[in-house]
C-alpha cells in the first residue's frame, strides 16, 4: 500500500514478500521471548512476528489477549489466517496439566477442579485448531509442553498427532538454561 501510494507499482515486490512470509515466527501464549530472540538476531534470517498472551495487549482495545474470551479466540484466528506466519510456536496453561497438580487435585474440590479441566481443555483444543490451520496451510507449529504433562494423552492432540509430518520430539530443557 505504501509503495502504491507513492505512485510506484508494488509488483516487483510481491516476491520479496512471499520470500519474508515464509520466515515469519510468531508464538502464542507465551510474552514475547522467542519474537524478542529473533528481533536481537538480525542475522538469523528469521522475521520475528506477534506474540498473544495475557502479557500482550490488543491494540484495538488496550485488552490482554485473554484465550477465555471467545472474541480473542476468534481475533487470534483472523490474525493467523491473515498474517500467515510461517510458524507458530504456542504452548497452553500448564496448571490444569501439571503431574503434581493432579496429585493435589485428589485433595481438592472435584468441581472446582472439573471446571479448571473443561477451561485447560478449551484452550487446549483452541490451539490444536491453531496448529490444524497451520498444517493445512503448508506451514509449520511448534507445541511446547512438559513431556509429563497429562494434556499428551488429551483426545485433541492425539488427534494432531496423526496428521502425516507431525510428530513428537521430547528434549530436556535444563540443557538450555530452563
Amino acid at each position: 500500500h505504501l509503495i502504491s501510494s507513492m505512485g510506484a507499482s508494488p509488483g516487483p515486490f510481491r516476491r520479496e514478500r512471499r520470500a519474508a512470509s515464509r520466515r515469519v515466527v510468531s508464538e502464542m501464549y507465551s510474552p514475547p521471548k522467542v519474537t524478542r530472540a529473533i528481533s536481537s538476531m538480525p542475522g538469523c534470517d528469521l522475521i520475528p512476528g506477534f506474540a498473544l498472551d495475557l502479557t500482550c495487549l490488543d491494540p484495538d482495545d488496550g485488552m490482554p489477549f485473554d484465550f477465555d474470551v471467545s472474541a480473542k479466540r476468534d481475533k487470534a484466528m483472523h490474525k493467523i489466517r491473515t498474517e500467515k506466519p510461517a510458524m507458530i510456536i504456542g504452548s497452553v496453561m500448564c496448571t490444569a496439566w501439571c503431574s503434581w497438580q493432579a496429585l493435589n487435585n485428589t485433595k481438592r474440590d472435584p468441581e472446582v477442579v472439573r471446571r479448571e479441566v473443561i477451561r485447560a481443555r478449551m484452550h487446549l483444543d483452541f490451539m490444536v485448531s491453531i496448529y490444524v490451520e497451520q498444517i493445512e496451510s503448508g506451514r509449520l507449529f511448534l507445541h511446547e509442553h512438559t513431556a509429563g504433562a497429562t494434556s499428551w494423552h488429551e483426545a485433541s492432540i492425539e488427534r494432531l498427532s496423526k496428521f502425516p509430518g507431525v510428530s513428537r520430539v521430547d528434549a530436556d530443557q535444563c540443557h538450555y538454561g530452563a
